[in-house]
């Protein structure tokens, strides 16, 4: 396979998370990982571990607003039956400059956003 690195820009109200499933699923994309994202949303659902004894919980997060996205990492993998998983953290910044991140389930962009994707093995 060649070396192969995916530009997707992203508009307003998409959905991040769905988006870069979608790319995955078109581009035949078994492994990726992502290299830079940049962007802006106005609604983001986070779900970070929280402190427990017995075994690791998540608490979910939901805000809105206005955030910049300031970076986010992550990877495309495979799971059974052929399918994939896109596991994505996220950092962003609110209007008076304090930062917040976590887990991403999903993300609605505001002004869009620029990612850049190297695909490590396809299908």
């Amino acid at each position: 396979m060649r070396e192969q690195i995916i530009y997707h820009l992203f508009g307003p109200n998409d959905l991040l998370i769905d988006t870069i499933q979608k790319i995955a699923f078109d581009n035949k994309i078994k492994k990726a990982v992502v290299l830079s994202f940049i962007g802006s949303a106005k609604k983001v659902s986070l779900s970070n571990l929280k402190d427990s004894k017995d075994k690791p919980e998540k608490s979910q997060i939901s805000l809105e607003g206005t955030f910049e996205i300031i970076s986010m990492t992550g990877h495309i993998i495979p799971v059974t039956g052929n399918k994939i998983r896109v596991h994505m953290h996220i950092t962003l910044a609110k209007e008076d400059g304090s930062v917040f991140g976590g887990h991403l389930d999903e993300a609605i962009l505001y002004t869009g956003g620029y990612l850049f994707l190297k695909v490590l093995e396809e299908f």
